[in-house]
């Protein structure tokens, strides 16, 4: 039987070439270390007024549980709105800050909430689906009718209202915009309050709802690697300024 011989080879790499692989090394660290997504689940969530949970989904309205103010009943829990004073505590929320325009009486009759706590870092983000159903008018002369909204700690951001882009809704409900995704982008580190209600502005007829899924907070890469890339790539274009 023949021996079968192999020939061996020396490899040499220059400094600048070692490291040009430490930081190609390094890189792929980065790029394969995507963020990491941590789904909430609405149904541990504080709630007040008309809703009803799941693990991944959150329907509210501001519809009475007897259905007086509707041609039918769109309720969905059988227990009733809170007024918007009685919301605003329970979100731990300013007086008026429900109120489109206290000033003038355009205020948030009643509505529904839910709520909870969460401690993220500067950079994280929340993101969900939602949905905004109303039985309501487009048409109203204070300008301003139900609306959903997201609260972040005493900040209320608008979903969607009766002035949004609305179409022909295949529930019972008149209109609704359509499933839109919303993502909200943390500042800085520490725990936030997270709520998501919807309310009734001027009357209390022609009710509205808002329905949320998917709910999660996709988490930023760890400093560590990325201070680690940033000192690779500094220490290679030294090297290299060197040669």
């Amino acid at each position: 039987m023949k021996n079968i011989m192999f020939k061996s080879f020396n490899f040499r790499f220059s400094p600048s070439k070692v490291l040009f692989l430490s930081f190609l090394s390094t890189s792929s660290l980065v790029v394969t270390s995507p963020s990491h997504a941590i789904t909430l689940n609405p149904s541990s969530w504080n709630s007040f007024g008309d809703v009803i949970t799941s693990s991944n989904q959150v329907s509210l309205t501001n519809a009475f549980s007897d259905g007086f103010d509707d041609t039918e009943n769109f309720n969905l829990s059988s227990n009733d709105p809170l007024s918007g004073i009685d919301l605003e505590f329970e979100l731990g929320l300013p007086d008026f800050s429900l109120d489109p325009d206290p000033t003038n009486f355009v205020n948030a009759t009643e509505g529904s909430a839910i709520k909870t706590t969460v401690t993220v870092k500067t950079g994280d983000v929340l993101s969900f689906n939602w949905n905004f159903l109303t039985n309501d008018s487009s048409f109203n002369p204070e300008g301003v009718g139900d609306y959903a909204f997201l609260q972040v700690n005493d900040t209320l951001v608008t979903l969607g209202d009766t002035n949004s882009s609305l179409g022909l809704s295949s529930t019972n409900f008149i209109q609704e915009t359509g499933s839109q995704n919303f993502s909200y982008t943390f500042s800085a580190d520490g725990a936030y309050s997270l709520g998501l209600g919807i309310v009734d502005v001027i009357d209390t007829s022609n009710s509205s709802a808002l329905v949320v899924d998917n709910i999660q907070v996709k988490t930023v890469p760890e400093p560590s690697t990325i201070f680690g890339l940033i000192i690779s790539i500094g220490s290679f274009g030294l090297l290299k300024r060197r040669k």
